[in-house]
């Protein structure tokens, strides 16, 4: 492979995780094993850490963090803002997890994700839902139980196949088997007989334009074929023309932008201009915010940086966050003082505070982080203390000088906290002996 990165980190043991239509991920991690503590399930942001630390698996008795500071739990009022929460807890043992790619089972399970809880023998399925910049878990119910369920995963044929441990406990044994889920009336009909089949064809003599309609096609990886066949193809102008015809599905329009990110992603220049000079002022926010993303990791559309950050400004919120993340890898020197913006309005919420710290690691000098102790927005205080962390730079220590008690203890975990930052410990220290009369912060 090449240009590695982590996208994200600070789970715990996610086992499967998987991307809905819109290429949002998710999964559930599992606890720590720890008295009281629950699984999360999670929107897995880029560039977002998620709270755990694998040396507190042994910490035992001794003061744990995860449990101390709620870390495992959704958004509360003492979390810090380091991390980005979970959506909320969840069942035990995850283990199997899948989103129905589109034809699978019936209408009833479109666009419903799956989850095996290992122990407890039990299937489970629920949506999502929009809810700001995150999402909520929506319709969640059990759909079979009794089988000791591992992984899973949905046939060609549109069925849900899955692994059965077939034991009391953890036990090994060679009686494992593959059980099918499935829908009788909807077994072998004609959507699905013609997603198999597209499913399994030879597609690289295909035509462009029958490729271009498949971008549409109702199943998730018919459209993904359809899209990674036209991309090796190297022609940018089939997705291009998809994504100008406002005609199209908007789930074509999607897969376009995304062909054109594989075309264009990491390349410092290109023939193509700015191939989404028809998505920035869209009528639909997932177009707009799915352009942002894709140029965001295309060092050769910096030239449509002006257009992303207009982006900041949205009246929807999923451009606002994914623009803002779009500007911290494009490294936009002119996007400080609107991410500052943005973090004054929107930071309150920490998908947003998340999505405006990327954007200022990103495009600001530690110089500048620090300059921003004396803004009057706690946001924007507390994202420049957590992209500081990030940088490990000393120069966060001027926000243990803040009069607000959360800031000053963000600062003092990001000097104290996994590595460290050595050089800022002198000043950590010296709050030990604050005269009498500042106040009292009590750190993490």
């Amino acid at each position: 492979g090449s240009h590695f990165e982590v996208f994200a980190y600070g789970l715990r043991n996610v086992q499967e995780s998987a991307f809905d239509q819109f290429g949002n991920l998710f999964g559930v991690d599992n606890d720590g094993d720890m008295k009281g503590e629950k699984e999360r399930f999670l929107y897995i942001v880029e560039g977002s850490d998620t709270g755990w630390r694998c040396n507190w698996q042994y910490r035992k008795e001794q003061y744990q963090p995860w449990i101390s500071e709620g870390l495992y739990v959704p958004e509360h009022a003492n979390q810090p803002a380091s991390i980005v929460p979970c959506v909320q807890v969840y069942h035990d043992g995850p283990t199997g997890f899948a989103f129905n790619p589109g034809t699978a089972l019936n209408d009833r399970y479109r666009d419903h994700f799956f989850m095996t809880g290992f122990p407890a023998r039990k299937l489970y399925a629920f949506r999502v839902e929009p809810d700001g910049p995150s999402f909520a878990m929506k319709d969640e119910h059990l759909v079979t139980s009794n089988v000791l369920m591992t992984g899973i995963n949905f046939g060609p044929d549109g069925a849900l196949y899955i692994a059965d441990w077939s034991a009391k406990g953890y036990e090994l044994n060679d009686k494992g088997g593959v059980w099918k889920l499935d829908d009788p009336n909807e077994a072998g009909s004609e959507t699905r007989r013609k997603t198999a089949q597209l499913i399994a064809a030879d597609w690289s003599k295909a035509d462009a334009q029958d490729l271009m309609n498949q971008l549409g096609h109702p199943d998730q990886r018919v459209r993904m074929k359809a899209q990674f066949e036209l991309a090796k193809r190297k022609d940018i102008a089939p997705f291009m023309g998809v994504l100008a015809n406002h005609k199209q599905p908007r789930l074509a329009r999607i897969h376009a932008i995304w062909g054109i990110g594989q075309l264009t992603r990491h390349r410092e220049s290109g023939p193509w201009g700015d191939p989404f000079t028809m998505a920035w002022h869209d009528s639909h926010p997932e177009i707009r915010a799915q352009a942002a993303k894709t140029a965001g990791e295309a060092p050769s559309l910096r030239t449509a940086s002006p257009h992303i950050i207009s982006l900041l400004t949205d009246a929807h919120d999923r451009p606002r966050f994914l623009a803002a993340i779009a500007l911290g890898r494009l490294k936009v020197p002119d996007a400080v003082d609107p991410l500052v913006s943005y973090l004054a309005k929107d930071g309150s919420h920490p998908y947003h505070r998340h999505a405006g710290m990327m954007g200022l690691l990103g495009c600001a000098t530690p110089q500048q982080l620090a300059g921003f102790a004396t803004h009057d927005a706690t946001p924007v205080r507390l994202a420049a203390v957590v992209a500081l962390r990030r940088l490990r730079s000393a120069e966060v220590a001027v926000f243990l000088n803040d009069q607000n008690p959360d800031v000053v203890a963000e600062a003092a975990s990001a000097i104290h906290d996994d590595e460290s930052i050595p050089a800022a410990l002198p000043a950590l220290a010296a709050l030990l002996t604050n005269p009498a009369g500042q106040h009292e912060c009590t750190l993490r």
